[in-house]
């Protein structure tokens, strides 16, 4: 059995309460305070992971301060461990609490005010309480100081991500004081006062902890809605002909995973065609939903947009001539694709897991070369439109031959 007293400084005469602790609600508190711990470790050791809303250590971003060194790389995880030291007295007193007999609490109130003393009031001195709220304290630190070590490696130029990436951040840091916060509310509820004293009321023990937790899921939910930057920053290699392919800029490629809706590829940059798109170009920059090729574009790389799982609307230029291998992998969402007459060549599973693919359309009357796997895993009923005058000969063409009940004309 553990015992806590909580005094009430006063002049007067005091009594103690007494109270039980109700089990229901530390067992929701210790799943909830794990829930917590789950989460930062997670962001820990894999903060750009797009899974998650927040964001909360540089990551990739290459660092040269000595300041934001000593912020990233020191009191960062310092902070980190702090919370987690403090969440395992908090799981401790929890379980404790939860399987102890008849765990109580006494409270000492002023004998004349014994009702209406606020809790706030009264100085505290049970272990749960005081290590729920000091985790809470600690985790906003622990979030002010992730905020800083990301945002000072960023330049200038880069801000629009930085803004992306703190409003994310915040959010994430948000959804992590809520969750603290509700822990700390459903403490007072747990406290049941015995029948030979009455106490503060469960609303008022649940106040404190119910006004954080509001005023923390307000914030979230407005981040959640402010609008974020389109911008993808991309570099340009030179080819050996003279022109450029494009790619995205390689120490930000996981800061775009949230922030990012159409990528439309430039003709020309510094008066020089873009041709291709890179091998690997813009793998797993997962949100992009929406891309357009330019009519200068020729060549898709490899890889070059694999595992864009959020993209649903393809446009390929007419002039491009090959698709590279595993181009499109697992596009979940793209549901139909045009292919120009100008393709000639479509890599090996280029299109392959793309479960959405319900339409492809030829618009060559000369089967394009299609390499195995390039269609595989597309959904179960795709149709393959080809020109009317062109439906023999895909459907006699050893490359297109698998789908020869699934090749249909085009119609005006």
């Amino acid at each position: 059995m553990h015992t806590g007293d909580l005094y009430a400084h006063s002049h007067a005469e005091t009594r103690t309460l007494t109270y039980t602790r109700r089990k229901g609600p530390i067992l929701i508190i210790v799943l909830l305070y794990l829930l917590v711990l789950s989460i930062m470790t997670y962001q820990m050791f894999d903060p750009f992971d797009a899974a998650l809303p927040g964001r909360f250590i540089p990551g990739t971003l290459e660092i040269e301060s000595g300041l934001v060194m000593v912020v990233a790389y020191f009191l960062v995880p310092l902070l980190y461990l702090w919370v987690m030291v403090i969440g395992a007295f908090v799981l401790f007193h929890a379980l404790k609490a939860l399987f102890g007999n008849n765990p109580v609490v006494r409270v000492n109130h002023d004998e004349s005010h014994a009702t209406d003393i606020p809790l706030p009031k009264v100085a505290t001195r049970d272990p749960l309480r005081d290590n729920l709220l000091g985790g809470l304290v600690i985790l906003m630190v622990y979030g002010l100081f992730n905020l800083i070590a990301m945002g000072m490696p960023m330049t200038f130029a880069f801000m629009d991500v930085f803004y992306g990436l703190l409003i994310r951040s915040a959010l994430g840091l948000c959804v992590l004081i809520a969750l603290l916060a509700l822990a700390l509310a459903l403490y007072g509820l747990s406290l049941k006062p015995t029948k030979e004293s009455n106490g503060p009321s469960a609303f008022q023990r649940m106040l404190g902890g119910l006004i954080v937790f509001d005023l923390a899921v307000l914030a979230a939910l407005l981040l959640y809605f402010i609008p974020l930057s389109d911008t993808v920053f991309v570099t340009y290699p030179i080819k050996q002909d003279g022109t450029l392919a494009i790619q995205i800029h390689s120490d930000y490629r996981e800061s775009f995973a949230g922030y990012t809706k159409a990528l439309h590829i430039p003709e020309t940059h510094d008066e020089r065609l873009v041709t291709s798109v890179a091998d690997a170009g813009f793998a797993d920059v997962s949100i992009l939903g929406e891309i357009t090729m330019p009519d200068s574009m020729r060549h898709i790389g490899n890889h070059a947009f694999r595992g864009l799982t959020s993209l649903e609307t393809l446009t390929l230029n007419h002039g491009l001539e090959s698709i590279g291998h595993y181009a499109f992998e697992r596009a979940i969402k793209l549901s139909n694709v045009i292919i120009p007459a100008s393709v000639q060549t479509i890599g090996e599973g280029a299109f392959l897991d793309c479960t959405r693919l319900q339409s492809i359309t030829f618009l060559s009357t000369d089967p394009p070369q299609l390499h195995r796997y390039a269609l595989k895993n597309t959904h179960k009923d795709l149709i393959i439109y080809v020109p009317f005058d062109a439906l023999t000969h895909y459907q006699e063409h050893e490359a297109f031959a698998p789908f020869k009940e699934r090749i249909q004309p085009l119609t005006d």
